[in-house]
């Protein structure tokens, strides 16, 4: 037994060695470097413990691969499915929209067939997308699918004073197949970058095959045959992507609309600058995660592992 460094609950140790596998009632399992094991407690991340428990915790609801925590970036190597606490904590939804949509998510993950109750066990709190491990933000979360219908509870509680089961609504059910259809209608990535003679290499060795071997089709509108206004052809492209990866090398105007644009419609936006560029970065979106690379091939390997980790 080890104690799990995110929820400090009793977790069961699989695997030791230079990854240590985990097994933990609350974040299910995963797989953590030997050093982020470590020194996550004293680590300036460690405040944010509770989002990278909830991140866990959704994975798993929704059957996606076991990662593998490191502490930084540049860390990750050979590891396919793995991620730093920073990408993983970026991941949190900025809106209670969002928020609400993981939640309809795990249930509709962990449901075995239309109309079964959840059990909600003391430490099922990660379901529920609080923002901080507190009860309120729970309750608060609870309450507000419940309110509106896309949740339905039995009246008894469990020993957290959570309902003791629930399950989707049909409305719940009609939600969760409406976000998986937007998640699945298109394998389609919107690039947005600078146009320049210089990035042609970063666009082809890192963006462009990055996209490509991550399994999407990468779409830039300069490289596509079109009749209309190019700003048309843009909010197309964007409207029908999957997710936009948006490098700021530069930092284009045009680039930043974009991004903010793909935002706007619930989009994943992944945020790329050259290593040069970075401190260049507009005030107001310098809290983003942004990927920082140095070459082409630093760049690919970043993004692509970004984009195996975080878009399903």
């Amino acid at each position: 037994m080890v104690t799990c460094p995110f929820c400090r609950s009793q977790a069961n140790e699989i695997q030791r060695g230079a990854i240590i596998t985990i097994n933990c009632p609350v974040c299910s399992e995963f797989l953590i470097s030997r050093e982020a094991f470590a020194d996550f407690p004293t680590s300036r991340y460690s405040r944010y413990a509770h989002k990278i428990s909830v991140y866990l915790r959704h994975r798993f609801a929704i059957h996606l691969p076991i990662i593998t925590v490191f502490q930084d970036a540049d860390q990750i190597n050979q590891y396919q499915n793995a991620m730093s606490y920073e990408e993983i904590i970026a991941q949190f939804p900025r809106t209670i929209n969002e928020r609400i949509e993981k939640v309809i998510q795990n249930f509709a993950g962990l449901s075995r067939f239309t109309g079964e109750y959840i059990e909600i066990e003391d430490n099922d709190q990660t379901l529920f997308y609080g923002d901080t491990s507190e009860p309120e933000a729970t309750f608060f979360m609870m309450q507000l699918l419940l309110d509106e219908g896309l949740l339905e509870d039995i009246s008894a509680t469990n020993r957290a004073g959570l309902p003791k089961d629930l399950r989707l609504t049909a409305k719940g059910w009609q939600k969760a197949m409406e976000i998986e259809q937007g998640k699945t209608e298109s394998n389609e990535a919107f690039v947005a970058m600078w146009f320049n003679e210089e990035m042609n290499e970063p666009f082809i060795v890192g963006i462009m095959r990055a996209i490509s071997d991550a399994g999407f089709i990468p779409i830039r509108v300069d490289m596509q045959e079109h009749n209309g206004k190019i700003c048309d052809q843009i909010i197309m492209d964007i409207k029908k992507c999957k997710f936009a990866v948006c490098d700021f090398t530069g930092h284009r105007g045009g680039v930043y609309f974009e991004a903010g644009f793909a935002m706007g419609l619930g989009k994943p936006v992944i945020w790329t600058c050259r290593g040069n560029d970075i401190e260049n970065a507009h005030f107001d979106t310098r809290q983003y995660n942004h990927i920082v690379w140095q070459d082409p091939e630093d760049l690919y390997q970043k993004l692509y592992r970004r984009i195996k980790a975080t878009i399903d």
